[in-house]
């Protein structure tokens, strides 16, 4: 059961990260600094949204890759999960909701 948690927990951790680094890289390709992506990310402003959304978009497609392996079901759980979190961020980042 333990063991099950951790990978996860895990999952939601480096599911979360990779969606903001994912997009942070396209983000980069297009000549915007790292710093001013993750401050319009964190303070709701839609301006480089698209680039958040290209992330959560390649973690949808790295969670498929994951499923196809039975070993990381419980991490894939975690992934899926913090891809769902991603993309309700992103929709009230476009529908200007704030915290």
């Amino acid at each position: 059961m333990g063991n099950r948690l951790v990978f996860t927990l895990g999952g939601l951790f480096l599911g979360m990260v990779s969606a903001v680094l994912l997009g942070a890289l396209v983000a980069i390709a297009q000549d915007v600094t790292f710093k001013t992506f993750i401050w319009t990310l964190f303070h709701f402003n839609g301006y480089y949204n698209t680039y958040f959304q290209l992330g959560i978009v390649a973690n949808i497609g790295i969670f498929f890759l994951m499923i196809r392996n039975p070993k990381t079901i419980y991490f894939a759980k975690g992934w899926l999960f913090a891809t769902i979190l991603m993309a309700v961020w992103t929709v009230s980042i476009e529908l200007h909701w704030s915290l």
